[in-house]
């Protein structure tokens, strides 16, 4: 009996030491554990940390009224000054400007990041607003990091909090079915998250307990994902599939409104100096009306002259 409580405190104390490692938002970002780095960009970074008090409708609005912000703030600067527009940075700027974002200043994103702020060309618009993989967050200086508002509500970043979101909704809803498994009249007995915890329940050998109790946990990981678990809730499903139709949906828009700020960029010139042009020529107009004017006042012909040459 002591032996098998001694396994069951040490599975317990494994158990405890994962949810922490992967799930505490405290977790300090680090080279070789990415879901580490991941967790702790869409917990702490993206959306200011604060997607844990938004559910997903909030976090769909806020990211598209951020993203509006960011454009119309660069439309607006490059309109008001078309003769003087950001040329495209060069990676040499990094070190030139003695920038200092990167933790690894050998990482080419990185770089481009910290050359690309406060730059309104099209290109690194689209560095912004496309932002950088959290598993890679421990090549970025956080300090430094988090100053840079845009970032926190880029693409990467919104793409992670509603995966996130997603895996929420699908563990805390298989919990729900597992704490249901033994009641009497359960409608999930034929769940495949039931049979797993029937599986544990019922296991006898330590060995065999600690696999069902593995499977059991990945199951509730994926719950929603696969199309395969027996008893499955179609609602989940659809929501499942819902947030993945609107993070493809996002990317695309994002994609054509970087395609139309690029051509509104090179147009804009363009279309300052036809304006340009137009008014030196109302002025060459207004001109050459008041020197009609001016000739006006002279006779078409002049009575009597022995000529009609001037000598």
């Amino acid at each position: 009996m002591k032996k098998i409580l001694f396994y069951i405190s040490i599975l317990g104390i494994t158990g405890l030491a994962l949810i922490i490692i992967n799930f505490a938002s405290g977790a300090t970002p680090t080279a070789t554990n990415t879901n580490v780095n991941l967790n702790y960009y869409v917990k702490n970074f993206c959306f200011g940390g604060q997607f844990n008090h938004m559910d997903t409708s909030d976090v769909i609005k806020e990211y598209l009224k951020q993203t509006n912000n960011f454009f119309n703030k660069n439309i607006t600067k490059i309109m008001k000054n078309p003769e003087k527009m950001d040329p495209i940075p060069t990676l040499d700027d990094y070190n030139k400007n003695k920038l200092t974002l990167c933790a690894d200043p050998t990482d080419t994103t990185c770089r481009t990041i910290a050359v690309c702020q406060d730059n309104a060309s099209a290109y690194c618009v689209g560095v912004n607003t496309l932002g950088f993989d959290g598993r890679n967050l421990y090549k970025y200086k956080y300090d430094e990091l988090q100053k840079i508002k845009n970032l926190q509500y880029s693409y990467f970043c919104y793409k992670a909090v509603l995966e996130a979101k997603a895996n929420d909704v699908q563990e805390e809803t298989g919990q729900r079915i597992l704490a249901k498994c033994n009641w009497p009249d359960s409608p999930y007995k034929n769940n495949d998250i039931c049979t797993l915890k029937q599986k544990v329940d019922q296991a006898t050998n330590i060995n065999n307990k600690q696999k069902a109790q593995a499977s059991l946990n990945l199951m509730l990981q994926n719950y929603g994902y696969s199309k395969n678990i027996t008893g499955i809730d179609t609602s989940i499903v659809e929501r499942s599939n819902a947030i993945t139709t609107e993070i493809k949906r996002s990317k695309q828009v994002l994609d054509v409104t970087l395609s139309a700020y690029s051509q509104l960029q090179m147009a804009w010139k363009l279309h300052v100096k036809y304006i340009d042009i137009y008014n030196a020529l109302v002025k060459y107009r207004d001109a050459l009306v008041k020197v009609r004017k001016q000739t006006d006042q002279f006779p078409l012909r002049f009575i009597d002259a022995s000529t009609t040459r001037c000598t």
